[in-house]
């Protein structure tokens, strides 16, 4: 690997972990061949390194065979492990610091320096001869998981930092919700058997999504330091591959169907008002703008915009969002996009949806993020207590066809309960 700035990365899992036999073989014998007089110990040290040894050879294992360019972000300094943190479910310790020195210096990984003053964390990935090993190994991907008492549900400050809390009746319950619903996806065969390769390529710089049995493990991740705001459900590889491969998903080898609910935030918002909105009229998304004749493209703008100005804390950063996602989105007008565009866009969302101007550009999407996590909550619930595995987005859902009118029928009955509407 010459270069890493190119190259996809994502952060160290500490969570990695297996019980099987030759697993645990593996990294023994790398442990007796670069590491003996740690080995040849019986000491606590010996447990405690071989432990967090374990723990990143395994991540180095999984990152490599996602993608062989991948690398892998570790902190180096003392204050990036935190012992006694939820977060850290295995305990792993400040101590892997000196392990990723020790790889390093066996040459079986590559290594490159970060700086903690630009916020760029140091970037390992395997070299040829821990490759080599990789290669030979007697364990596969499907014999890696996540440990059982991993952290699932996250709050985060307003610098989306994670933090601690305190546990109260609430967190325990959706807690050990969460926990189910996991446990029934690490049983559950999810795939794209049509794809010739288990690869979606993702346009622009997005990066490949792998269609993997190792993404399916779901975390609720709640903002602000508050259970209030936020709270959907973060981590299956689905959430992320465009909408037109998710209708080709199969779940234990059946064909799915994908159920969503129309304008979710819109038709909350009238509701907690009072209100329902008029369905006999134009959709409400959709707005005419003056430099395209294309209906679907421009409820697409309707659509992109509106979102993005109920999750934005004010015009400018709303604006600022609402453009970079329509280029993500490939609708690309040059100069067109400008001020003026936006400030007289948001006057005609205003003028369609007079309830909603009170929300627009004034951070309300958090606060509708944890109303659409209590629906998206109660479905899976209804569904995993019967053993019958769903998978969530955060306004659809993805079921066997066989479930499909089951599924609606939930869908509106939990919708009334929450919201107390099912328009």
């Amino acid at each position: 690997m010459n270069s890493t700035d190119d190259k996809p990365s994502r952060q160290l899992d500490v969570h990695k972990s297996s019980d099987h036999p030759e697993a645990n073989v593996f990294v023994d014998k790398l442990l007796e061949t670069y590491f003996p007089d740690i080995y040849s110990t019986k000491s606590k040290k010996r447990n405690s390194f071989r432990a967090d040894l374990k723990v990143l050879l395994l991540d180095l294992y999984v990152s490599w065979q996602e993608d062989p360019e991948q690398t892998i972000g570790v902190g180096m300094s003392n204050s990036f492990f935190k012992k006694s943190s939820r977060y850290n479910a295995l305990h792993i310790s400040y101590k892997l610091i000196e392990i990723v020195h020790e790889l390093r210096a066996a040459k079986l990984i590559g290594f490159k320096e970060g700086s903690e003053w630009s916020r760029k964390v140091s970037r390992i990935w395997p070299n040829k001869k821990l490759i080599k090993l990789f290669e030979q190994a007697k364990f596969g991907l499907e014999d890696i998981h996540p440990t059982p008492d991993r952290e699932c549900i996250i709050l985060r400050d307003s610098k989306k930092n994670d933090i601690e809390y305190e546990d109260t009746e609430y967190t325990h319950r959706i807690r050990a919700d969460l926990r189910q619903y996991n446990e029934l996806l690490a049983d559950t065969f999810i795939d794209i058997p049509s794809l010739n390769t288990p690869i979606i390529k993702k346009q622009g710089d997005g990066g490949d999504i792998r269609i993997t049995q190792n993404h399916k493990f779901l975390r609720r991740i709640f903002h602000n330091s508050s259970f209030e705001q936020g709270g959907r459900f973060y981590g299956g590889w689905w959430q992320n591959i465009p909408k037109e491969y998710r209708q080709k998903i199969y779940i234990n080898d059946n064909p799915t169907i994908e159920d969503d609910f129309s304008a979710l935030h819109i038709m909350l918002l009238y509701a907690k008002q009072g209100l329902e909105y008029n369905w006999d009229g134009e959709d409400p998304y959709y707005i005419p703008i003056n430099f395209s004749n294309d209906y679907e493209e421009a409820r697409l703008v309707g659509k992109l915009f509106l979102l993005t100005a109920l999750n934005a804390k004010d015009k400018k950063s709303g604006f600022a969002a609402a453009r970079n996602t329509f280029t993500d989105n490939n609708i690309r007008y040059k100069g067109k996009f400008n001020q003026d565009f936006f400030e007289d866009y948001l006057d005609k969302v205003k003028d369609k949806h007079p309830p909603l101007e009170e929300y627009l550009c004034s951070n309300a999407g958090v606060g509708l993020m944890n109303i659409d996590s209590q629906i998206t909550e109660k479905i899976v619930n209804a569904f995993t207590s019967k053993n019958i595995p769903i998978l969530c987005m955060h306004d659809s859902f993805i079921i066997q066809v066989q479930h499909d009118n089951e599924l609606r029928t939930q869908m509106l009955k939990t919708v009334e309960q929450v919201a107390g509407t099912n328009n």
